[in-house]
């Protein structure tokens, strides 16, 4: 299934020149080391292969191995939005996807420290729960943030994977800086910069 007619309007508006939000996703640009990346991923069946075969570019492009750590989760990226509809019914997806991103990265598990966090349209989950694109694209860039700030995760980087149709898939870049300047234009307020606090309740420090 691919996009609609009104999300394939928003993404392009972000393709534009103009705007400058969805840019190209060069693998080289990663740079990833020996230690690869952790890769959190929706484990919708449609999407699945392309984006697997993306990042095995990426890897080849990098000269590592294909290192993936691959956290697969419905709506994936956006999960990490504790604001977010997707947690309606509690925040256990939350905190499960946030611990097991905050335990592979310990030296004794995996020790990765690089984190791609991938948003992709369409997105069943996003529309079960009526979340627009506009809101998953916010809530992309706050789950940056808050494994920034509250996991210390070193590097985290975000896409977007866009099925266009007729077998055209693309994964694009997004960055915190230039989704805040299509806000400030376009006189919306990016939610990256309000981080819902951790309740000391919701996690335990463990020990290396």
């Amino acid at each position: 299934m691919s996009i609609s007619d009104e999300t394939r309007t928003f993404l392009q508006s972000l393709r534009d020149p103009s705007e400058r939000v969805l840019t190209d996703f060069v693998p080289e640009e990663l740079r990833l080391d020996e230690t690869g990346a952790i890769v959190v991923v929706c484990s919708d069946c449609h999407q699945r292969k392309d984006m697997s075969a993306f990042l095995a570019r990426v890897a080849e492009a990098c000269g590592v191995s294909e290192l993936y750590h691959k956290l697969k989760v419905n709506a994936a990226g956006i999960a990490l939005d504790p604001d977010s509809s997707l947690h309606r019914k509690g925040k256990h997806r939350l905190l499960t996807l946030e611990e097991d991103i905050r335990d592979t990265m310990l030296p004794s598990v995996k020790g990765i420290t690089t984190v791609i966090l991938i948003a992709h349209f369409p997105c069943g989950k996003a529309g079960l729960e009526g979340i627009s694109d506009e809101e998953q694209m916010q809530s992309l860039l706050v789950g940056k943030a808050r494994l920034k700030e509250h996991l210390y995760v070193p590097r985290v980087v975000c896409a977007v994977h866009v099925d266009w149709g007729g077998h055209n898939r693309r994964m694009y870049r997004i960055t915190r800086r230039d989704w805040e300047a299509w806000c400030h234009r376009h006189d919306r307020t990016p939610t990256f910069r309000r981080i819902s606090p951790v309740a000391p309740s919701d996690f335990v420090v463990l020990a290396d």
